[in-house]
């Protein structure tokens, strides 16, 4: 299966509602920068770049790295 991905590196966003609802009311209003993709599952240190441990192929799109301490689904970004 191909993987939806809609940003590129150093795109910029912002959480969506749900991304919102989900880490908390502290990053509304606030853009971040697309740092890294990653479109597949990759075991923990397997060096693989764009692969992710807590990657699920199920979202059908890519996850996304950033300043955040966490990664993102496509659907908790908003274009900026």
């Amino acid at each position: 299966m191909r993987i939806k991905r809609s940003y590129n590196v150093g795109d910029k966003f912002r959480m969506s509602p749900d991304a919102l609802e989900n880490y908390g009311a502290q990053y509304e209003g606030k853009t971040f920068t697309v740092a890294y993709w990653c479109d597949h599952y990759a075991k923990p240190g397997s060096g693989d770049v764009h692969g992710h441990p807590g990657f699920d192929s199920a979202a059908g799109t890519a996850i996304y790295g950033s300043e955040l301490n966490f990664d993102l689904y496509e659907w908790e970004m908003e274009r900026v």
